[in-house]
C-alpha cells in the first residue's frame, strides 16, 4: 500500500497539476495487497514497520486541490478482490469514484460465480473498470467469458498489455502483441475480435486477421427500451436553445439499474457556460434512491415525496457545445423513469429509449 509519508502530498502535487484537465482521471493505487480493508482504507502500521496511507487519505489529498474528476480505487490482492469494496469504499464529496478491478485467469475470482459473487454487488452501486484484463495460456477462453460477463454488467475493461519487447509473450505478461505491427497473439486475438465484434453489433467470433486494434473499450451493455416520446426541450430565454434529452437504461438487474441521461444540442449556441453551467433537473418517486451520479456535480434533496435531482455541469465541462452530446450516468436502488425534466430552468421531455 501507499506510503503516508510521501503519498498524500504526491497526489496532492499530481491533482493541482491536472485538476482543469477533463480528460484525467486519477487512479490512486496500482494493486494493493497483503493487507486488511481496514488499512486499505484508512491506513495502517504494516509489518515492515511503515505507515501505510488509507484509500481515504489519498480521496482527500486529490480532493483538497479543488479536483472533481473521477478517481479509480483498486480492490485488494492486486485489485483483483472487490468482495468488500463496497462496505469499505471511501468517502467521495464529489461522489466520482470507481472500482478498479484486474483479472486474469490465474486471479483468485477467477470464475463466473465468484463474479457473481464478488463483483456484482458493486457493479450494482458504482462504476467499475477493469484496468487489466488477461490469461497466460495464448489462449482467449477465458478472456471471452469474462468480456461477456462483464458487457452484462455494464463494466468497462482494458486488456493488458501493449508490450512485445523484454520478453513479454502471451505466456509472460501476457502480451496482447507478438511484435509492434500489432500482429495478435492468441490471446490478442481474442481480446481483439471482441471489440471489432461490438463495434460492428454482431456476436463475437475469431478471425485470422492481423489488423490491430485499441486496446482500450468501453464495453457497451445491455439495454432496456421503451417507445421513445418527443424529443426536443421547449427554448426559453435561459440560453437553453434546442436540445434533445435522452434517457435510456443501460443495465438492469432486480432490485436497481444503472442508466444514462444524453443532452443532445441541437442549437446554435453553447448550453452553459464558465460562469453559469449547463443544469438538469428531474424527479425520482418514492421510494426510489439515487446511489451514484457521474459526469456532473450533483445535488439532492425532497420535493414532497420525489426525490429531486440536480445535476450541473462540472468544473471540467461546463458548457455542452452545438452538435456536442454530454452523457450524465447515474445508478438507481429501484426502478423508475425520470420525471419533471428541466434544462436550464427550461422545461423538457425525456426521449425514452
Amino acid at each position: 500500500m501507499a506510503d503516508a509519508d510521501h503519498a498524500p502530498a504526491f497526489w496532492t502535487s499530481v491533482a493541482t497539476v491536472f485538476k482543469a484537465d477533463p480528460g484525467v482521471i486519477f487512479d490512486l493505487y496500482n494493486e494493493p495487497h497483503d493487507i486488511s480493508w481496514s488499512c486499505w482504507r484508512d491506513g495502517c502500521m504494516t509489518s515492515g514497520g511503515w505507515q501505510a496511507a488509507g484509500m481515504q487519505s489519498l480521496v482527500n489529498a486529490v480532493r483538497s486541490t479543488g479536483a472533481t474528476q473521477p478517481i479509480m480505487v483498486s480492490g485488494l490482492n492486486w485489485a483483483g478482490d472487490l468482495s468488500a469494496w463496497n462496505t469499505w469504499v471511501p468517502n467521495d464529496p464529489q461522489k466520482q469514484l470507481i472500482a478498479d478491478l484486474h483479472l486474469y485467469n490465474f486471479s483468485q475470482f477467477n470464475t463466473q460465480a465468484s463474479w457473481d459473487q464478488s463483483v456484482a454487488p458493486t457493479a450494482a452501486l458504482f462504476p467499475i473498470v477493469a484496468g487489466e484484463i488477461g490469461e497466460t495460456d495464448c489462449a482467449h477462453g477465458f478472456i471471452d467469458s469474462l468480456m461477456n460477463w462483464f458487457d452484462g454488467k455494464g463494466i468497462s475493461y482494458m486488456g493488458w498489455t501493449w508490450d512485445a519487447a523484454g520478453g513479454w509473450s502471451c505466456t509472460n505478461g501476457p502480451s496482447l502483441i507478438s511484435d509492434y505491427s500489432g500482429t495478435p497473439t492468441g490471446f490478442g486475438v481474442g481480446y481483439r475480435d471482441h471489440l471489432a465484434a461490438l463495434a460492428g453489433g454482431t456476436a463475437a467470433t475469431t478471425t485470422s486477421t492481423s489488423r490491430p486494434v485499441s486496446t482500450t473499450t468501453t464495453a457497451p451493455s445491455s439495454t432496456t427500451t421503451t417507445m421513445p416520446t418527443s424529443t426536443t426541450t421547449t427554448p426559453s430565454s435561459t440560453g437553453v436553445g434546442k436540445a434533445i434529452v435522452r434517457y435510456r437504461v443501460v443495465n438492469a438487474w432486480p432490485g436497481g439499474l444503472q442508466a444514462s441521461i444524453d443532452i443532445t444540442n441541437t442549437g446554435t449556441s453553447s448550453i452553459g457556460s464558465v460562469s453559469a453551467p449547463w443544469s438538469l433537473k428531474f424527479q425520482l418517486p418514492s421510494g426510489v434512491t439515487m446511489s451514484s451520479l457521474w459526469n456532473a456535480d450533483w445535488t439532492t434533496s425532497l420535493a414532497g415525496s420525489s426525490q429531486s435531482i440536480v445535476a450541473t455541469g462540472p468544473s471540467w465541462h461546463r458548457s455542452i457545445a452545438p452538435g456536442e452530446t454530454w452523457s450524465v450516468g447515474y445508478v438507481l436502488q429501484g426502478s423508475a423513469i425520470p420525471t419533471s425534466c428541466s434544462l436550464n430552468s427550461a422545461t423538457c421531455v425525456f426521449t425514452i429509449g
